[in-house]
């Protein structure tokens, strides 16, 4: 119980000193210590684990960094490791602290990556914070996307138009053989929407995952 207590008090004092961080990993810690020790646009560089970029409870916190940080550069090392012996993967940051912020992102590439060599020697890219911030789940899926995609992607979730807006009144798609949903003993019996031969133009194409493709 004692150690319990400790525990609370030291979070207390950090989170009063340093401001909350997501799930008191210490990384984060160090960031806002960075933070505050640093002189006006002093850069900070740390080598953390790669959490950082996907994290859910991180969500509100990546988008902060906006509001404290001109963040110059991200390299997520991802696809490979950076320590021999460490399992965790890594990202490698630069920030400067400054008043007159830029709302961008540096970061390279990280498609078909597979050492630290052929990812420091790619092309530095910048996109707009409205693009991170759009992909929030996860930044790790934007810094693998080109930037003509990632504009693409951005233009789809801006204007899109969803099922629910559609068809307010359905939760779901068809469920194959459901005897509640009007279906014959004859079509369930004989797994009729399973049949690739339809002679008679009986039925609509079952569609299967792979079926459904990305067209350029």
């Amino acid at each position: 119980m004692e150690s319990l207590s400790r525990t609370k008090l030291e979070r207390e004092y950090l989170v009063s000193n340093l401001s909350k961080v997501p799930d008191f990993e210490i990384y984060y810690w160090f960031i806002n210590k960075g933070y505050h020790i640093l002189k006006q646009n002093g850069v900070i560089s740390y080598i953390i684990p790669n959490t950082i970029l996907f994290n859910v409870f991180a969500q509100s916190y990546r988008l902060s960094l906006f509001d404290n940080w001109t963040l110059n550069e991200i390299l997520d090392c991802t696809n490979f490791n950076i320590f021999e012996d460490a399992t965790v993967r890594n990202i490698i940051f630069q920030f400067t602290k400054s008043d007159s912020k830029k709302n961008t992102l540096g970061y390279k590439n990280t498609s078909g990556i597979e050492c630290f060599e052929n990812l420091v020697n790619r092309e530095r890219f910048t996109i707009p914070k409205e693009t991170v911030e759009s992909n929030i789940q996860n930044w790790g899926l934007v810094f693998k996307l080109d930037k003509d995609t990632l504009m693409i992607v951005e233009k789809i979730k801006n204007t899109k138009l969803t099922l629910i807006d559609l068809f307010p009144e359905t939760s779901q798609g068809l469920i194959a053989y459901d005897k509640y949903q009007g279906q014959s003993a004859e079509i369930i019996k004989s797994r009729a929407y399973h049949h690739f031969s339809n002679p008679e133009n009986k039925f609509k194409r079952w569609l299967y995952g792979e079926d459904i493709t990305v067209f350029r």
